[in-house]
């Protein structure tokens, strides 16, 4: 009967044991996110180091980077950026742009060229926000036509064009099924660029999280199988303040990468560029934002989230978010803005209007955040409670087992 007892703790002590360390939360991984970068375009090879060392000292594991579509590339500045991200150990996800009206013998012999000239590129986006000037079923054939030249030359991961997470892209993927490409890329691209605090509505697509929900259902809709990249996250520190853009990216960053079906999230961008997206300004000097990310990219705890200042809003007018983009050189791929109601007669008008913001989202939020802490520091006792657990049990298991045999007299 004591040897039972026995038996009994020590699995009881190895089960809890077990359930506690499994408690332990997931840290990130600097090979789920990258930073838009666009290395080629700057001028001077002391500017490109810096943003290669920023990129890296963030903690970020990848880079993303534009090859602007030309009939005749100029590889000078590509080479020289590529040598400094792929030599300081990041990995590249490339951009291939489209120009309207190139023909599908100049595609490919672009896509060749340039997927040839770079087998050191991980993964490749096949064009940016495509929805904006090409039909689901045009599209199609150029992504077959791409993914056919890049799967011949080596195993980079093709991504579908990146789209705006908006209630327009649904149609498009379900188009790219229909013309027969679901097979033809390797995982979803996606932008997300939210209006205000992730947990609030934006231009009536719902929270953060109910976008990205919309997302996986149109996906499982399609017949699954696929994973999100999304490839473009971001907040402008022009509209928003530098503070509300360091917590509500990181805010974002956390709620997108506890999708399960989400493998990859890149930031937009590493500098500022004609906006204040950047986690540092043109001049390369530090903005919260950036301490933020690579703090969360580190595994630290974010900071409360303060008040949010007041923000532009959007009439009921057909109104869109603009996805920023940047080339190397002056580039004629189009990113207009998406629409509610698509027609190629109506130019997006955006009217902007002051929209005071109580501070009772942040109250929530700010508490929301301190009850996430405690949670964090219990999880933390739990586990090292657990483990206690184990090497009880397994001292109780060994005590029993190994104890000399007393022999009893006859």
């Amino acid at each position: 009967m004591k040897r039972f007892k026995q038996i009994a703790i020590f699995l009881i002590c190895l089960i809890l044991g077990t359930s506690f360390q499994g408690l332990q939360p997931a840290k990130a991984s600097s090979g789920d996110y990258g930073v838009a970068t666009f290395v080629s375009s700057l001028p001077s090879n002391s500017n490109k180091s810096t943003v290669v060392s920023l990129t890296k000292g963030a903690g970020f594991g990848w880079a993303r980077e534009e090859y602007t579509y030309s009939s005749s590339i100029d590889f000078a500045p590509y080479d020289a950026a590529y040598s400094k991200i792929h030599g300081s150990g990041l990995k590249i996800l490339g951009l291939l742009t489209y120009q309207e009206g190139v023909s599908h013998s100049d595609w490919k012999n672009y896509v060749k060229s340039v997927v040839g000239h770079f087998p050191g590129v991980s993964a490749w986006e096949i064009m940016n926000e495509a929805d904006n000037y090409l039909s689901a079923s045009d599209y199609t054939v150029y992504l077959k036509e791409a993914n056919a030249i890049i799967k011949s030359k080596g195993n980079a991961t093709v991504v579908l064009t990146g789209l705006t997470a908006r209630k327009e892209v649904y149609p498009f993927w379900d188009g790219v099924k229909v013309a027969g490409g679901w097979d033809s890329f390797d995982v979803l691209g996606l932008h997300m660029f939210h209006d205000g605090v992730p947990t609030e509505d934006s231009f009536n697509n719902g929270t953060l999280s109910q976008e990205v929900q919309k997302v996986v259902n149109s996906i499982n809709k399609n017949g699954g199988g696929k994973r999100i990249w999304v490839t473009e996250l971001g907040y402008d520190s022009n509209n928003y303040g530098l503070t509300n853009q360091a917590n509500w990216l990181v805010q974002s960053l956390g709620i997108v990468h506890g999708f399960s079906e989400v493998e990859k999230i890149f930031v937009f961008r590493l500098y500022d560029h004609g906006n204040g997206l950047g986690l540092v300004t043109s001049g390369f000097k530090q903005k919260e934002s950036y301490g933020a990310v690579k703090n969360y990219l580190s595994g630290a705890a974010p900071a409360p989230a303060p008040a949010p200042t007041p923000k532009p809003t959007v009439s009921a007018a057909p109104v869109s978010v603009v996805s920023p983009t940047e080339s190397a050189t002056p580039t004629p791929t189009i990113t207009k803005t998406p629409e509610i109601s698509p027609s190629p007669s109506i130019s997006p008008v955006l009217i902007v209007a002051p929209a005071p913001i109580t501070s009772a989202p942040a109250t929530v939020l700010t508490r929301a955040l301190g009850i996430l802490n405690k949670v964090k520091l219990m999880t933390w006792y739990l586990i090292g409670g657990g483990s206690i657990l184990i090497l009880t049990g397994l001292f109780a298991f060994l005590r029993f087992f190994l104890r000399p045999k007393v022999l009893k007299k006859p």
